[in-house]
């Protein structure tokens, strides 16, 4: 498993969490999508996916959503852990069955 932090400019709150989460689920290869949300600031995409995901793909979704990819590949880092060794409690999770949780710090 595969998990790639993106950062995204832009999310003010969870309806805006709630946009980006449902456009970035939609890209081939996601298994799972979290935000980690900086209100104001630089906020944490974090994609999980059984082979490393394409970063364009994941600035076209986040763009669809209304929303800005940082400079660059997007990449905030890349690492082979299990999701639940890579999220932190203030994250919100956006579930297999799209349901989203509680988390927002």
């Amino acid at each position: 498993m595969v998990t790639t932090a993106f950062a995204v400019e832009g999310l003010t709150c969870g309806s805006c969490m709630a946009e980006v989460l449902e456009h970035v689920h939609t890209v081939a290869g996601v298994s799972g999508a979290a935000v980690d949300l900086e209100v104001g600031g630089t906020s944490l995409v974090v994609v999980t996916s059984g082979a490393p995901v394409i970063a364009e793909h994941i600035r076209l979704a986040v763009e669809r959503a209304g929303f800005v990819l940082l400079a660059g590949d997007g990449r905030a880092g890349c690492h082979d852990h299990a999701r639940e060794d890579v999220l932190a409690a203030g994250i919100i999770e956006l579930d297999n069955s799209r349901v989203l949780t509680a988390g927002v710090r």
